[in-house]
C-alpha cells in the first residue's frame, strides 16, 4: 500500500450497538493485524490515504476480541480540477450487491420462515463469502431490517398505483384495494409473507419510526384526502390503523400453509376489514 499515514474509522452501527473506534497506523497492509480494545464484533471500516489522487476501501472482520483482518483495494484516482470524481459505477455495483444480498434472504425465508434466517445462510444462498454479507450488514436483525424496509418501500408503491388505478372514493373502498395489494404480495413476493413489512418483529428499519402497517394506513388516509377530499378524525384515523393491523394478522395466518393462501381466511380478512370501517 502506497502513501503516508492513514485511519481506520469504525462509526457507529445504525442499531447503535457498536461504539465509535479510531485506530491510526502509518503503514497497513492487507491481512495485517491490528489492536481495537475491546471490540468484539463483525465491522466495516473506510480507509483514507493521505496521498494525493489515491482513494482506498477497506474491509474489516474482526474474528476475536481485540484483533481485526484488513483488507484493502487500493484504487488510484486521476482527476484534475475540471474532471469531477466518478463514484456512481461503485454505488451500484453496492447497490447490486445488496440487493442481491436481500433476494438471497427472502427466498432464503419463503423456505425456513425469518426465524432460522443466519447470515451464514444468506452468504450461502447468494453465492457470497460471509465476510460479503457482513460488509453490508453486522448481524441477521440488520438483514432483516432491510428485507422489511424493502418490503413496505414496494408495497407502499404499489398501493399508491393500485389506488390511482382504481381511484376509490370510500374509506373501505381504499382498504378494499389495500388488502388486494396486500394479497398480492403475500403470493408473489419472495419472502413477503414471512416478514411482511417488519411488524411481525417490530424490526422497523428505523428506530422510533412508526410501524410498517401504519405507513401502510398513511398511504390510504393520504391518497382519500389529497384525491377525494375526504377528511379524517381521529377515530378514523384509528379505525383504519386498526383494520390494516387486524387484516395482515388474518393474511399471516392465510399464507402460513399456502402460497395462494387459504380462500376461507381471505374471505374473513376481506369480511373483517369492512367491518372495522363501514360506519367511516
Amino acid at each position: 500500500m502506497r502513501g503516508g499515514p492513514s485511519q481506520l474509522v469504525l462509526g457507529k452501527s445504525s442499531s447503535g450497538l457498536y461504539p465509535q473506534v479510531l485506530v491510526s497506523q502509518t503503514a497497513m497492509s492487507p491481512g495485517s493485524h491490528y489492536a481495537c480494545g475491546d471490540l468484539i464484533a463483525f465491522a466495516y471500516f473506510k480507509y483514507y490515504s493521505h496521498e494525493p489522487g489515491h482513494k482506498g476501501l477497506v474491509s474489516a472482520v474482526i474474528p476475536q476480541k481485540g484483533v481485526f483482518t484488513i483488507n484493502i483495494v487500493d484504487n488510484p484516482v486521476n482527476y484534475s480540477a475540471s474532471t469531477p470524481i466518478r463514484v456512481e459505477p461503485v454505488q451500484a455495483r453496492s447497490a447490486a450487491r445488496v440487493g442481491a444480498l436481500l433476494d438471497a434472504a427472502c427466498h432464503t425465508m419463503h423456505e425456513v420462515g425469518y426465524e432460522q434466517l443466519t447470515t451464514a445462510m444468506v452468504a450461502e444462498r447468494a453465492g457470497a463469502s460471509i465476510g460479503t454479507v457482513y460488509r453490508y450488514f453486522p448481524d441477521r436483525v440488520a438483514v432483516l431490517q432491510a428485507v422489511a424496509g424493502r418490503n413496505l418501500e414496494r408495497a407502499t408503491r404499489a398501493l399508491r398505483a393500485d389506488l390511482e388505478r382504481d381511484n376509490p372514493s370510500s374509506v373501505s373502498g381504499a382498504l378494499s384495494t389495500a388488502l388486494e395489494t396486500l394479497i398480492r404480495f403475500f403470493r408473489e413476493e419472495q419472502g413477503f409473507r414471512s416478514l411482511r413489512v417488519g411488524d411481525v418483529l417490530d424490526i422497523r428499519p428505523q428506530t422510533g419510526s412508526r410501524g410498517g402497517n401504519a405507513e401502510i394506513a398513511a398511504v390510504i388516509r393520504d391518497y382519500l384526502h389529497e384525491v377525494h377530499d375526504v377528511r379524517l378524525d381521529s377515530p378514523a384515523r384509528v379505525a383504519i390503523e386498526t383494520a390494516v393491523d387486524v387484516t395482515d394478522a388474518l393474511l399471516g395466518r392465510a399464507f402460513m400453509h399456502s402460497d395462494r393462501g387459504d380462500s376461507t381466511v381471505l374471505s374473513e380478512a376481506r369480511r373483517v376489514a369492512e367491518s372495522i370501517v363501514q360506519d367511516l
